[in-house]
């Protein structure tokens, strides 16, 4: 009996330490007075959720986060031209760099949206929290693929810990079998991050690890539309695809170690903080084809190899950047910058260095009657060139529910790695010149949100482009001397306590349009929300429309992963769908009808050639939450 009582004593015991080396210390707060120090550990959780977030990259900007919302990240939901399957292959523009590094290879159709390393936030809440999302789904009509072939799981966790310590880790895991023959889509996304701040809150540090993986095999689309108006091919994995031995292989690992440090505010003006950030990155991109032989209808100009054909690349990235704020006062900050990139590639075994560097001064006024103004003003050197970049932005608060902002900007982006040498079975496919290694864009954006019951939101955006680079209809490189462009994102919801209304839409013109992407796309959403089983559920029905109306139809290549404009003209295209929501508590079960078109449109519409629309497809979901 004395026995029992003792192991009974030593295992509470052992419980409550481990308890108190989880729970005991609240990491990064403003304080340092630790009220779950004076907190019985029964009485945990009355305590009030409370979260923060920061980005890695700089970890004394802190925001509060709503905890009632979830903690998952998730893919943009308006991403613009893409493939048509649970994670597609989506539109990349060539003037965009990925994370924060100053040269790209371009090679992003398949990875997560918005996920760089360099973006990592972390999150910081003061008790530890996971969240965990399943979804499944599958076309009942006219697929055998089952809910074991298409599903994603998601999940992430977050907690402080004692010494001042946080972790947080997420995975993402997505298999996609496809409608159609041989279009089997595996995703994987491993991130976890460690962070550190001393009592003093003058010093922070945090080590980041990334492993992404994607695997697809690339049919190149169906052979021809028609097919799906053959009863023969009720079944849509026995539809003609164009090709059935190609695949894609691609990976990146990548580690990121930021410091940050605040010196003595003694001096009135030179009140400095400095903060390295490293990144060290290897990626590969493997796209293979051994047909034996090859297809040359399909492959056209890119025919190189009647029995195979391989385009490979496996890039280094060392990417170091340098920021010292040299002003630290109440109506500025300034701050110098200094970034290299080294880049080292392998493209089949034919190998290249490329250097780019960047020197910055950034700026930061403020006003005791106007908003603060934001000022950036650097030089990059590529290629033996030196490309000039500044930029001034500002708010303007309208009143306490309207803000707008105002951004005027001259950039220089190195033109990415894809533009500028393919590489097929070791030899060098192209290797075009042109006039500049950049692509230069100037203009002006203006931004108009509001706060209220009424959350809106307009972004336009007009530039002008010199030395534009795009694929042409043959997926060739091309660049134009002068191009503008206007962009247009209107995003409108507004909830009541019975319904939701939400509205994004998104406007490309390009003049003049040699790349012909010209055109528009929104997505609409109308649900009604209803407590059900005396008030202890609660529910939301709605309804989804998606439109699409672009000048022509896109093709896309899966050697260069990327799309391409064409010449044959497009229709006004649409999608409808509904869902279901079912909330208790931290629980929700989620359902979905997508393409509900399907059943009285025979014909399948298709934004991009060879890649229609899939069927009617149902898919389910639950998510769940978990706090302490």
């Amino acid at each position: 009996m004395n026995s029992n009582r003792y192991n009974n004593l030593l295992t509470h015991l052992v419980w409550s330490i481990c308890l108190y080396c989880l729970t005991g210390h609240q990491a990064f707060a403003q304080s340092e007075t630790d009220s779950l120090k004076q907190l019985k550990l029964d009485s945990l959780n009355k305590i009030k959720l409370e979260i923060i977030q920061f980005e890695a990259v700089d970890a004394f900007r802190i925001k509060q986060k709503d905890s009632s919302s979830g903690f998952l990240i998730h893919d943009s939901e308006l991403t613009g031209i893409q493939l048509n399957a649970i994670h597609p292959a989506r539109y990349w523009d060539a003037s965009n760099t990925y994370g924060n590094r100053l040269w790209d290879h371009a090679l992003h159709g398949l990875r997560f949206n918005q996920q760089a390393i360099e973006q990592f936030k972390f999150t910081s809440p003061n008790k530890a929290i996971s969240e965990i999302e399943l979804q499944r789904g599958r076309s009942f009509t006219n697929s055998q693929a089952s809910f074991q072939d298409n599903y994603e799981l998601q999940l992430i966790f977050a907690s402080r810990f004692k010494n001042q310590v946080i972790w947080n880790f997420s995975y993402n895991r997505q298999k996609n079998k496809g409608i159609y023959a041989f279009g089997t889509q595996e995703n994987t996304l491993f991130n976890t991050g460690v962070f550190y701040k001393n009592k003093k809150e003058n010093f922070a540090s945090s080590l980041i690890f990334s492993d992404e993986r994607h695997s697809s095999l690339d049919n190149w689309g169906i052979e021809n539309d028609s097919s799906l108006l053959d009863p023969n091919y009720r079944v849509r994995e026995s539809v003609p695809v164009k090709i059935n031995s190609a695949s894609t292989l691609q990976f990146e690992r990548a580690l990121l170690l930021n410091l940050e440090y605040r010196f003595n505010n003694s001096a009135k003006l030179i009140s400095p903080k400095i903060s390295y950030h490293g990144l060290y990155s290897l990626f590969a991109f493997n796209y293979k084809d051994t047909g034996n032989p090859l297809d040359s209808t399909i492959y056209k100009n890119f025919y190189t190899d009647s029995f195979r054909i391989n385009n490979y690349l496996h890039s280094k990235l060392v990417n170091q950047k340098i920021n010292l704020e040299i002003i630290n006062l109440s109506y500025i900050q300034s701050s110098v910058e200094y970034q290299l990139d080294i880049n080292n590639l392998d493209h089949d075994s034919l190998n290249q260095s490329k250097v780019v560097s960047s020197t910055a001064l950034i700026n930061n006024f403020k006003f005791k009657i106007l908003e603060p103004i934001s000022t950036r003003l650097s030089a990059i050197y590529f290629d033996n060139k030196t490309g000039l970049n500044a930029s001034i932005a500002s708010s303007i608060r309208v009143n306490s529910w309207l803000v707008g902002q105002v951004h005027a900007f001259f950039k220089k982006t190195p033109i990415p790695y894809s533009y500028r040498y393919l590489n097929l079975n070791k030899s060098y496919f192209w290797q075009p010149t042109y006039s500049s290694p950049f692509i230069s864009e100037s203009g002006i954006q203006f931004k108009l949100t509001t706060s209220a019951a009424l959350n809106a939101g307009i972004d336009l955006k007009l530039s002008n482009y010199s030395n534009f680079v795009y694929f042409d209809t043959t997926a060739h490189p091309q660049a134009i001397n002068s191009l503008s462009n206007t962009s247009l994102r209107i995003h409108l919801n507004y909830n009541t306590r019975k319904w939701n209304i939400a509205n994004q839409f998104q406007l490309d013109l390009y003049q003049p349009d040699p790349a012909h992407l010209n055109g528009w796309h929104s997505e609409h959403n109308l649900s009604y929300n209803q407590y059900i089983f005396k008030k202890i559920v609660q529910s939301e029905f709605g309804l989804q429309f998606k439109l699409y109306q672009f000048d022509y139809k896109f093709n896309f290549n899966p050697i260069l992963q990327s799309f391409y404009g064409s010449n044959l003209k497009n229709d006004f295209i649409y999608s409808t769908g509904l869902f279901m929501h079912f909330n208790i508590s931290e629980f929700r079960l989620s359902l979905y009808a997508d393409h509900l078109d399907s059943f009285w449109n025979e014909a399948r519409p298709n934004l991009v050639i060879n890649y229609p629309f899939y069927d009617f497809y149902f898919r389910f979901g639950i998510t769940w939450k978990f706090i302490n």
